[in-house]
């Protein structure tokens, strides 16, 4: 070896190199940097040659101006890394920005919608113009999704969800007061408070005689994706403010009517269920029908909803009437507890159970009435509720009350509407649907 050729230390290597000592260490562990020892210790002399240390420089990268360069290998590592960093740090940062503009909560201020971020930062307002609307508490109790609270459904009246999935938060909001006026209005607003659209709700009607204001105002409002076709549509339950025109409504996503149906009576609860196995669930409504002063509930294909509920009286048919498109339409017998109350009968809460059983809770009974797939009668639940009930009344201490008779005189009681009449055998109102 040319001793005017070698380097004996780590001193004379980085001298060489132009870099400090631990920079070549570094460049050994890292960059594979030509050095050997003495003795096969990490702590032991080091030396190398020019030649060597020029070898690797021309693999690794040629020195500019005279100046030994840093490696090539190390080079390039480094700036990998700093624009990995870089990338990383601007996804964060675009990702925050975009939770910043996303509405996912919402204050109500006098008569303003306050639609605020993840944050509780403020996006935008929407004046009302309705001085009585619904407090914040109110309408917290009906923020986003419904519930059974054990004798009425809390419907949302205010949802902050991708509606029309786009990655971005619309808020669906629906108009109501505390005197139940001026408030026959839904609306929706992108991500950034525009209105996309709003519906105005009910219309005059006359049925009989009697001619009926358009008052109304929504009980309910919901999305739900009712022929899988991967869109959401718009669901509102529409009650006059005074009587018992009760209107079902679908809405497209462009605020278009695509299905309504009209019920003599409240609408109390409405869920979905795949009766006929073919991959698509229809829709069913519960609720009462005045005419009969009984629970109803009644199903739908869900590209299918129309029309009235079959009534006999003209008082309660309206003036234009058209036959409903629903697929069954039946009315529940009044338990003993039921025609004790003052309230009315009404199907107030629909069970899906796993086996594929349709539970039917009756007001203000508590009485569970199950039906299987084709609406055939499984079985009466006389709850606890009814029979604490029925305790205190006169046909129980007398020993006159037989719960299995009673059941199977509840079953009698079960009336399907045909199409024309009323039956007491499983039909369907329009077998062709």
């Amino acid at each position: 070896m040319d001793n005017s050729d070698k380097l004996s230390s780590w001193k004379e290597i980085a001298n060489y190199l132009d870099v400090e000592i631990r920079t070549c260490q570094r460049w050994e562990q890292e960059a594979g940097l030509p050095v050997l020892r003495y003795t096969d210790t990490p702590r032991s002399r080091v030396f190398t040659t020019k030649k060597e240390l020029d070898k690797w420089l021309d693999r690794s990268g040629k020195p500019e101006n005279g100046a030994k360069q840093v490696p090539g290998g190390v080079l390039k590592g480094s700036i990998i890394l700093a624009l990995l960093i870089i990338v990383v740090i601007s996804v964060l940062f675009i990702a925050n920005k975009n939770d910043d503009k996303n509405p996912t909560e919402f204050r109500i201020i006098n008569q303003d919608l306050v639609i605020l971020n993840s944050k509780s930062s403020e996006l935008w307002r929407f004046d009302t113009e309705v001085r009585n609307l619904w407090p914040e508490n109110r309408y917290r109790n009906h923020f986003q999704i419904k519930y059974f609270n054990g004798k009425y459904n809390k419907f949302p009246m205010i949802i902050i969800k991708d509606i029309d999935n786009d990655k971005k938060n619309e808020v669906l909001f629906g108009i109501r007061t505390e005197d139940k006026t001026n408030c026959g209005e839904i609306y929706l607003f992108d991500h950034k408070g525009k209105v996309l659209w709003n519906y105005k709700l009910g219309k005059e009607m006359q049925y009989g005689k009697e001619i009926y204001s358009g008052d109304y105002a929504p009980t309910g409002i919901d999305i739900y994706d009712l022929n899988n076709d991967g869109k959401n549509e718009i669901i509102i339950i529409s009650a006059h403010l005074l009587y018992f025109p009760t209107e079902f409504i679908i809405l497209n996503l462009k605020g278009t009517k695509i299905g309504s149906y009209w019920n003599s009576g409240r609408i109390a609860d409405y869920a979905f269920l795949d009766l006929n196995d073919d991959g698509i669930k229809e829709v069913i409504l519960s609720g009462m029908n005045n005419e009969y002063n009984k629970a109803c509930f009644a199903i739908f294909n869900p590209d299918k909803i129309s029309g009235f509920s079959p009534q006999l009286k003209d008082n309660y048919k309206y003036r234009n009437w058209i036959k409903g498109s629903e697929k069954y339409y039946l009315i529940l017998p009044r338990t003993i507890i039921d025609k004790m109350s003052p309230s009315r009968t009404f199907a107030n809460n629909i069970i899906v159970l796993k086996n594929g059983s349709l539970s039917i809770k009756m007001w203000p009974s508590g009485v569970y009435f199950e039906f299987d797939k084709d609406l055939n009668i499984r079985s009466i639940n006389l709850s606890d509720k009814f029979m604490n009930k029925m305790k205190t009344t006169q046909t129980f201490i007398n020993n006159e009350f037989s719960a299995k008779e009673y059941v199977n005189d509840l079953k009698k009681g079960i009336q399907y509407f045909n199409g024309k009449d009323w039956v007491l055998e499983p039909a369907s109102s329009n077998p062709i649907l």
